[in-house]
Order: structure tokens, then sequence, then C-alpha cells
């Protein structure tokens, strides 16, 4: 979400609880290279109007070549389908009965034998610390590509956090319907927060599983997570902030508690004005694909090479549960 505002100005005020303006990194101030990544490639542009704030972005199952996306904050509860390869819109639905607040992140679960492919909708920005709860929404894909479509059956899950409200971007979902969500901060590190399972209208409580430091650009602005997605069958799972991508290769099994003990490699991502937005696809060697908010920004491609599972990792880029 946009947050032109000055931390100093938030600071003076009570309207956002625990802003940190520290400005200072801690030591060490990143992770190896990833070797895994090649050259990024410019793939399009993304100029349709209706999409100016591109904040979440997920590789279709059901239609190759295809990334779902969806607007921040100020707009309403509309789904577009573009075309990856040209960044022409080529459908757009909206959610029937469903309020969108601050739409963050894009997650997809991927359909197996007889299930279809679900994608999951993160409404839960929340900049100013404000929401007791937030809401994930979960519906299955769209089989058909048309334009001015209407998605009736939207399931919605509430979740509190145990230490308050928190300000999240990032969601995925784990191949046992578990979701992951890392928090956007200015304390140079990402709280991960886990629910056990999708639980349809009702109130989940999310786990504090662990913190991943952020120690990236130096800059507070800058280190915060913005999205992220994982892919199963590679063992891939990665974190975007607006200028570096944290990449957790070999998880395996792809749960919470594998992803913690993975130390991830850090890639320096092209400039965006205000990338938000990261994308694997799903062939192999699966690809990076990058979004921005604002009209007429580029869509980024990312080359990648995967490597094979090993042995449980040194927790060395994690650090224990602790409230932010």
């Amino acid at each position: 979400m946009r947050f032109a505002i000055a931390c100093s100005f938030w600071a003076s005020t009570s309207l956002v609880a625990g802003c940190h303006c520290a400005s200072k990194p801690p030591a060490n101030a990143s992770g190896p290279r990833c070797a895994t990544l090649g050259a990024p490639a410019q793939q399009a542009t993304l100029d349709d109007p209706s999409i100016d704030e591109a904040s979440g972005l997920v590789v279709s199952q059901t239609h190759p070549g295809i990334g779902w996306t969806h607007n921040d904050s100020g707009d309403g509860p509309r789904l577009f389908a573009i075309e990856l390869a040209t960044g022409v819109t080529v459908a757009d639905y909206a959610l029937a009965g469903i309020e969108a607040i601050d739409w963050e992140d894009i997650s997809l679960s991927p359909g197996r034998g007889e299930q279809p492919s679900m994608l999951y909708i993160a409404d839960t920005g929340d900049n100013l610390r404000r929401r007791d709860q937030v809401e994930v929404h979960r519906f299955e894909e769209p089989r058909a590509l048309v334009a001015n479509g209407l998605i009736h059956d939207v399931q919605t899950m509430r979740i509190r956090y145990p230490e308050g409200s928190r300000d999240v971007e990032c969601l995925s979902v784990l191949p046992d319907g578990g979701l992951v969500l890392l928090t956007k901060t200015l304390a140079f590190s990402t709280s991960v927060y886990h629910v056990e399972s999708w639980q349809r209208d009702t109130t989940a409580a999310a786990r504090l599983a662990g913190a991943i430091p952020l120690r990236l650009s130096g800059s507070a602005r800058a280190d915060r997570v913005t999205g992220c997605d994982l892919s199963e069958e590679h063992g891939l799972f990665v974190v975007r902030t607006y200028k570096h991508a944290l990449v957790f290769e070999g998880v395996r099994p792809m749960t919470v508690e594998s992803l913690l003990r993975e130390p991830p490699c850090v890639a320096k991502l092209p400039r965006q004005e205000q990338g938000e937005s990261i994308a694997l696809s799903r062939e192999t060697p699966p690809q990076l694909f990058l979004i921005s908010e604002y009209v007429g920004e580029p869509i980024w491609k990312i080359p990648m090479t995967t490597r094979p599972a090993t042995g449980p990792q040194t927790p060395a880029s994690i650090t224990p549960p602790t409230p932010e």
C-alpha cells in the first residue's frame, strides 16, 4: 500500500502503534547471493488504467501464460487476468458480496485430481494498525476468461493475530491448506505467522512461528516485505521487499517448520516504482515475475534454476518467535 507520509510524522502522533523510525540496520547487512537467479528481462508494461495499484500477483494453473492480479486499497473487489508476455488484460471479475478494504496479496492452491485450483485474496493490509481482524477470501480459479465476470461462490475466513493488529502484504497457501503470512514492518525483520487450516466463516487464530531478519539495503522503508509466493514442486519460497528478493531453496516438505529451517539467499531486484508483487511460474525450471503499482510499469521476468533438496539446515537466518 502507498505510504507516502514520513515516518517522523507518524512517530509524533498516536495513530500508529509501534512505528519504528530507526534508520540503522543490524550488522552483517546481506545474505548470500542467489546463484540460481538469472538476468532480469523486461517482458512488457502493465498499461491498463484499471490496474493502477497492482498489489498482488500469482501465475495461473488453469490458463498458461496468465497472471492474476488485483489493486491495492481504494478499488472494489476486482480480479484481473493479465497476459504476462504482453501486459494485456484478458479478463476481469468482481467478487459478489465481498468488500475490499486493503487487498495486498493473492495466492493459489494448485488443483489435484478432481479438486480445482483455488485462489486466495489477502485483505490483510493495515498500515495504521487499526484492524482487530483481517480477512482472506477463497474461491475456485475461473475456468473461462471473460470480461466483466462475476464470481459468486466466495468463502471468507477472518484472522486474528495473538499480539494485536499487524500489517501484512504476503500470503502463501501451504500444500496442507495452511496459510503463511509475513508482516510488513520498519524493524529490519518480518514476523512469520501460521494458520493451520482453512476455516470458512470463522475467526482463526494465527500462530507466531518465527521471524526472518531483513538485513538488505540498510533502509528500513526499502527492507519491508511486500509480497511472496511458493512452489511445492520446486521446493521454493520467495519473499520480496521493495528492492530485494529472498529465495528459500530446497524447502521440503513445504511446511512452515521446514521454511524456518532454510536460510535464504538474497538477490537485488530491478528498479520498480512501487514493487509489491512477486510470483513463481509453474514450468520447470521456474521463472519469477514482478509487477509494480502505477500504470505503465514494467513486467519483469527472472529465469531460475533449482537445486536438489538437502538435509536440515542450520537456522542461521531465522530468529525465535518474538512479538513485534
